[in-house]
């Protein structure tokens, strides 16, 4: 009885208000902002920048509570789209029914998003905005140019609508169809969101934390690199400085004269001794005088030996008288012992003049 009483109250529960998620995906400049402004209700200007990343809006009507993603329409933006198809319910395409010359990019970028395997089963509303504008697409016409009826296993209807000015009923009319595809078959895609969604949020864990992994590797690489270069920077700057020290120990060596060793000095060599004979010594003396080493003395005696000899001289223009004649040895200048004897009666010599 409780089971019974519990499973009435989530019948209860779901028929009174269920909640659906949707992306508003399309080319940029298509009017989606406009258009997701229009249908909740909080209409934009007339101005509207393009959106980056997403807005989210809510909308309540009949017993569905929704909340629609208007994504970014952008090239480098659109890789986002996939981020958010396992977790909602159905999506709404937007045109700019009046710019044929992109139809075919709309194509390709329509026909691209429904091979992800998350819209695989889920309802598809495309809207043929800018009705508004002269030569803009029938619903029928920009379904041929998309090639819809070629799409397998996508349920989708293809609304004309004018997102900008006053409301266009065609929008909510739009709404209602896709929100009574998704309530026909609630509970079996319902739990497929929760489940696909569950494991998309898992797996966006894992690359987050792959990528963490791999910013981090990069650091700690780039770490690495740096401490090499700087390594390798120093071993260049001090193989830099020995090479330096090398050239100038080098220049040093081939300027400087080479050494020459110091010559002894030179020694005189002695005079040769001679044997003292057993002559008298005096005649010895008076034959070869005794070397004397030069002093004060021997250069007294030099000085006298030199006056000596003018003394007894002849005067120029005279003639020595031959009686009065005197030899004196060299060497007994100074040395009276050595001198002869002098006879004091003999007459002084007296030069003769001629």
């Amino acid at each position: 009885m409780f089971t019974l009483a519990r499973n009435l109250v989530n019948y209860l529960r779901e028929k009174s208000e269920k909640r659906c998620r949707l992306i508003c995906v399309g080319l940029d400049g298509a009017g989606k902002t406009t258009l997701v402004g229009a249908a909740s209700n909080e209409p934009v200007g007339d101005t509207v920048a393009p959106t980056m990343g997403f807005q989210k809006a809510s909308v309540t009507t009949g017993r569905f509570h929704v909340d629609v993603y208007d994504l970014g329409g952008g090239k480098r933006i659109r890789g986002i789209w996939k981020e958010y198809t396992a977790e909602v319910h159905g999506t709404v395409f937007v045109v700019d029914a009046a710019n044929k010359d992109r139809f075919d990019e709309a194509r390709e970028v329509l026909h691209a998003t429904l091979k992800d395997d998350y819209m695989s089963g889920k309802p598809l509303l495309i809207f043929a905005n800018k009705q508004d504008l002269e030569g803009a697409a029938s619903s029928a016409a920009l379904a041929e140019a998309l090639k819809l009826p070629s799409v397998a296993d996508v349920r989708f209807h293809v609304v004309e609508c004018s997102a900008k000015g006053a409301t266009d009923p065609n929008i909510a009319q739009g709404l209602k169809w896709l929100l009574g595809a998704v309530e026909s078959d609630f509970r079996k895609l319902n739990k497929r969101v929760e489940v696909e969604g569950a494991a998309m949020r898992e797996r966006q864990e894992r690359e987050k934390e792959e990528r963490r992994k791999r910013a981090a590797a990069a650091r700690e690489e780039r770490r690495r690199q740096r401490e090499r270069e700087a390594a390798e920077a120093e071993a260049e700057m001090a193989k830099s400085a020995t090479s330096t020290v090398a050239v100038e120990s080098t220049a040093d060596t081939a300027a400087s004269p080479p050494k020459v060793a110091a010559s002894p000095p030179k020694v005189a060599p002695s005079p040769p001794k001679v044997a003292a004979s057993p002559q008298n010594e005096k005649e010895l003396l008076a034959v070869t005088p005794a070397p004397r080493a030069v002093t004060e003395a021997s250069k007294e005696e030099e000085v006298v030996e030199e006056t000596g000899k003018a003394m007894f001289a002849p005067l120029p223009g005279t003639v020595a008288s031959p009686t009065a004649s005197v030899e004196i040895s060299p060497g007994a200048l100074g040395r009276p012992e050595l001198l002869p004897p002098l006879n004091a009666n003999a007459p002084s010599p007296t030069p003769t003049y001629v």
